[in-house]
Formats: C-alpha cells, sequence, structure tokens
C-alpha cells in the first residue's frame, strides 16, 4: 500500500501534534514546556557568557567567578525545590 505525500504530511501532522499537546508517554513533563525550558536554558547560558565577557574578557580564568555562577544557580535552584 503507498501513501501519498500529502497523506504522510498529515500523518505527520497529527502525531506531531499529538506529542506537542500530550507529551511524550515517558515524560510528566509536556513537550512544549520542556522544549521552551531547554531553549530558555541555552539562551540562558548564552547571555550569561556574553555579559561576563564584556565585564571580564578573563572571567573563564577565575576560579572564584565560576564559584559565584554556581551559587547563583544553586540560589535559583532552591528556590524552586521549596515551591517558592
Amino acid at each position: 500500500m503507498k501513501i501519498s505525500k500529502r497523506e504522510l504530511r498529515k500523518i505527520i501532522r497529527e502525531e506531531k501534534s499529538k506529542i506537542i499537546n500530550e507529551g511524550l508517554p515517558s515524560s510528566q513533563v509536556p513537550y512544549r514546556i520542556q522544549d521552551g525550558l531547554d531553549s530558555f536554558g541555552y539562551r540562558m547560558a548564552e547571555e550569561l557568557n556574553g555579559m561576563l565577557y564584556q565585564l571580564d574578557s578573563n572571567w573563564h580564568d577565575n576560579a572564584e567567578v565560576y564559584a559565584a555562577v554556581r551559587r547563583m544557580l544553586e540560589n535559583i535552584k532552591s528556590e524552586y525545590m521549596s515551591g517558592s
């Protein structure tokens, strides 16, 4: 049985819509939310790197800067872990 390109596109659209709306079966987080979080995480890392580079182009050589970034991320994590 052959499937036309039009039918294949329709099937792909339907399955993509299911995944976006329902999330993956093994995941408790809907796909759209996880995708948004992943995208935000990437943008946040890029923004942080850019900001630090503007302030000090050799920031990556400073262990204290790394420690400060870790503390900031731990603070953010703590806020979300406590449900605040």
